[in-house]
């Protein structure tokens, strides 16, 4: 049995927590986490993504407004960014009608390696940006080709105490002894050890 979703009230009661927890000192100093990265994980329901995606960019203006440093993600314009220098997804697109879906994905799979070119291309942009806060959305839309559990593996290394919120469709669930569960769309599990923090219990 599926949950009910929640209304433009609920989402707005969830992004105006989410407003009020990252202009905190506490968030932005990343207190009381101890010794672990400052990644985040805001989990959501796949079937309010437009709605979702609405709130975020609102998200970021208010936050601009108040004088932080926000830098967003969107991780499909990120990919489209650095897998079309030289031509190489124009010359895969031309391709495409003589590709299999297995060899299209198995290519783009190798061309956007999250240790390799995605990490990479992500921490380019922290290095270049006056940031405080980044917000990373677009992990469903990058499926199946990237998997958001690579990205926090490979960002688990040589982060600051800056925070990173990931905006998840689907489903998080973070133990300290079992460690953790993603369900992309709330149903494709990967089980791990990410040390994200889900956001939905984070507490100022």
């Amino acid at each position: 049995m599926t949950s009910a979703l929640p209304s433009d009230s609920e989402l707005d009661a969830t992004f105006e927590r989410l407003f009020s927890v990252m202009q905190s000192e506490q968030f932005l100093t990343s207190t009381g986490i101890g010794n672990e990265v400052s990644l985040f994980v805001q989990p959501y329901q796949i079937e309010v993504q437009d709605a979702v995606e609405k709130r975020i960019k609102a998200l970021h203006s208010r936050l601009s407004s108040k004088g932080l440093g926000v830098l967003s993600i969107n991780l499909l314009e990120l990919v489209a960014e650095f897998t079309s220098r030289d031509d190489r997804l124009k010359r895969l697109l031309e391709k495409e009608p003589t590709f299999t879906r297995d060899k299209m994905l198995s290519t783009m799979a190798r061309w956007t390696d999250a240790k390799d070119h995605l990490i990479p291309a992500m921490k380019s942009k922290f290095d270049s940006e006056d940031w405080e806060i980044t917000l990373v959305y677009g992990c469903g839309a990058v499926f199946p080709f990237l998997r958001t559990h690579t990205i926090l593996e490979g960002l688990q290394s040589g982060m600051d105490k800056r925070p990173v919120v990931f905006f998840f469709p689907g489903e998080y669930q973070h133990r300290e002894a079992a460690g953790s569960d993603l369900r992309l769309f709330g149903k494709l599990s990967h089980k791990g050890y990410y040390r994200a923090f889900n956001l939905d219990h984070y507490h100022l």
